[in-house]
């Protein structure tokens, strides 16, 4: 009986805080910044509670209805690019949607997807003629969601001082402890926004394509280098590339830890 009632104080806990999270999501929207939040897959242990997830979906329900933001336009020269093969619009496609905003989709036709798909489609995108942007706005398609204009966001990323501007997190993804301790000295007062995320980023086109291209000979040497780990159930992770790109290539490819333009959604999202 004890640990029923645990469970059922819990619950009504959880309950609580989501409705009071939910009623929140407006703190969110057209700020200054960031212009994207994203909220991943994971653990409460990793800041990503029920209450959490319930206010990124409330949130997601705000920024993907036409009439509920400011409708607006891409700024010139940028593309926003996502990659993906799910059958139907994603929240990313719905939320530039509502803003009146065109995203690139590439990757629909793909049987069977691998996370390589987003270095080579991409790739082959920002290499071909179809491609005239300067710079390109690369965002994972289901767990990421535009919430404010981003008619800023050329000067914003170029107050950063980079080709390559990554989005953030507090993980270790994939576990590499030289990767880890190298983010912690290049962002040494951001402990929760320091380390590097690949679902999303901002580029100068030029850079990007060099950049890409590394990683597809890297990956064409050794198709298991940027494994997420050795063993059963491993995987290519771009974002095991990007980390070491970012280690080889740091200033030019740096972290986004103010939260200028991406910011994670969990429980350290206001935490410098």
């Amino acid at each position: 009986m004890n640990e029923t009632l645990k469970r059922l104080h819990y619950w009504a806990w959880v309950c609580k805080k989501s409705i009071e999270a939910c009623r929140q999501v407006d703190r969110f929207v057209d700020g200054e910044s960031p212009l994207f939040y994203h909220c991943p897959s994971g653990l409460a242990a990793e800041g990503l509670t029920l209450p959490v997830r319930m206010q990124f979906y409330c949130l997601t329900r705000r920024v993907t209805r036409a009439g509920r933001v400011p409708r607006g336009c891409a700024p010139e020269g940028v593309a926003f690019v996502t990659v993906h093969n799910y059958p139907g619009k994603t929240i990313l496609e719905k939320s530039f949607e509502a803003r009146g905003i065109p995203c690139v989709v590439l990757g629909r036709d793909i049987e069977k997807f691998s996370f390589f798909d987003k270095i080579g489609r991409l790739l082959d995108y920002v290499r071909s003629p179809e491609c005239t942007a300067e710079y390109i706005v690369f965002n994972d398609a289901r767990d990421v969601v535009i919430v404010s204009d981003p008619g800023r966001i050329v000067e914003m990323f170029e107050s950063c001082g980079c080709d390559v501007l990554m989005n953030h997190t507090h993980m270790d993804w994939p576990p590499n402890p030289e990767h880890y301790r190298f983010e912690q000295d290049c962002y040494p007062r951001y402990p929760f926004h320091g380390h590097l995320n690949s679902g999303g980023f901002v580029a100068r086109r030029q850079a990007l394509i060099e950049f890409l291209e590394q990683i597809a000979r890297d990956f064409a040497a050794d198709p298991k280098r940027d494994y997420t780990h050795p063993g059963p159930g491993d995987r290519y992770s771009d974002q095991a590339a990007w980390r070491r790109l970012h280690v080889q290539h740091y200033p030019r490819i740096k972290v986004d830890c103010r939260g200028l333009i991406f910011k994670r959604f969990d429980l350290f999202m206001d935490r410098d």
